[in-house]
């Protein structure tokens, strides 16, 4: 809704809301992947995919932003929610951290 719509950060809240008003009943939860620092990983992300102009600062804004209200929505939603930094790349790690979260959960 941000990218596409630019549309403001209480519409994209509300529209949360009701989809996750909607799925309650299935007793979900959220896992979500994060990286400490929105720069760091942009540029990572252009090298890797060969797009030097990936990394741009309205990008890189555009990102931290999108973090900063995904982190928010975590916060309202009416069930559990894990968010799981990958600091060093460790995918092992983080992958075992979220199959504990899962059977947490069961």
């Amino acid at each position: 809704m941000l990218g596409h719509y630019q549309a403001v950060d209480y519409l994209i809240e509300e529209h949360i809301q009701e989809i996750a008003d909607q799925i309650i009943a299935l007793n979900p939860m959220v896992i979500y992947l994060t990286y400490p620092n929105v720069r760091e990983q942009q540029v990572w992300i252009s090298s890797i995919r060969s797009r030097p102009n990936f990394a741009t600062e309205q990008n890189i804004r555009f990102m931290e932003n999108r973090k900063k209200i995904e982190l928010g929505l975590l916060e309202m939603l009416p069930f559990p929610t894990y968010t799981f930094e990958n600091e060093n790349l460790d995918w092992e790690a983080v992958f075992s951290k979220m199959v504990e979260a899962i059977q947490t959960n069961e």
